[in-house]
């Protein structure tokens, strides 16, 4: 399988990707399974945890964002390129799941404050495979496809959505 579009693109731009990201993205979709997901998927999990650790942190803290970033990519000290090299990485993509990525990777890679509410942390992390067939669901639904029976909640705040909820739809607590 030919390698991920975003992952050639930003290495060309001089911002490689870390090892890690790198094989989930070029990761054949013939490897996924149910409980995983595939490649891309587990590209997003890590987009989230490394989206959450750098927003526990002060935005003064700059030897520990570098740290984060490091698992993101190959070389933190490269992120101060990414100003003037992502508009050039965007012009090369094709995929709508690369502008995505693209656009995630530039929020952590320059932190803008949003105006969104404060959502109160979950008293515990979900436990693995609270829900195996989120990924599924929320797949359908953004292809606009409810199953019969199911309901979606969104909150809204300033006109965009916060959260997405899907009930009705195996375990409610995705």
């Amino acid at each position: 399988m030919a390698p991920h579009e975003l992952r050639l693109a930003l290495a060309g731009a001089g911002l490689p990707l870390t090892e890690v990201l790198v094989e989930m993205l070029d990761e054949h979709f013939s490897h996924c399974t149910e409980r995983r997901g595939c490649g891309y998927t587990q590209a997003t999990r890590v987009l989230a945890q490394i989206t959450n650790k750098l927003a526990d942190l002060p935005m003064s803290a700059a030897a520990e964002r570098a740290g984060i970033l490091s698992e993101l990519l190959q070389d933190s000290a490269t992120a101060d390129l990414a100003d003037e090299r992502l508009p050039a990485v965007r012009e090369q993509l094709e995929r709508s799941e690369s502008l995505l990525l693209l656009d995630w990777i530039d929020s952590l890679l320059h932190p803008r404050s949003l105006p969104l509410p404060a959502i109160p942390l979950a008293p515990q992390r979900p436990k693995v495979g609270s829900c195996p067939l989120a990924e599924q669901y929320f797949l359908e639904i953004a292809h606009g496809r409810i199953r019969r029976g199911g309901l979606i909640r969104l909150w809204m705040a300033n006109g965009l959505p916060v959260l997405l909820e899907k009930q009705g739809m195996g375990d409610d607590a995705s």
